[in-house]
């Protein structure tokens, strides 16, 4: 299996359950609530293939409610890439391969 990379956009709209309505938590805040420390890894949603073959990342929201991302492919690249994992506090990196393969994640908005 080849690493990909999945771009979500900058700010989501899923509301946390200290957030006022109408107000949307950055990425950064999601990453935090998700705790990205644990050692078992935290799942942020499920991706559905619908039968028209659009695929789609279905987060959950507050009170039950669900929050659709369309995955399209994106738009391939002519420079190197690779992926890595970064632990700062252990002072770890460890090389997981070359990106060849880009997704980014669109509010579907239907």
């Amino acid at each position: 299996m080849e690493p990909f990379l999945l771009q979500m956009p900058s700010t989501l709209p899923i509301q946390s359950s200290t957030a006022s309505e109408g107000e949307t938590d950055s990425l950064n805040s999601l990453m935090d609530r998700l705790l990205l420390n644990q050692k078992e890894p935290t799942p942020i949603g499920k991706v559905l293939v619908m039968k028209s073959g659009k695929v789609v990342l279905r987060m959950p929201s507050s009170a039950g409610s669900h929050v659709d991302f369309e995955i399209i492919k994106g738009i391939p690249t002519n420079f190197y890439q690779e992926l890595v994992s970064a632990h700062p506090s252990r002072q770890d990196l460890h090389f997981l391969g070359q990106v060849n393969h880009k997704l980014i994640a669109v509010p579907d908005l239907d």
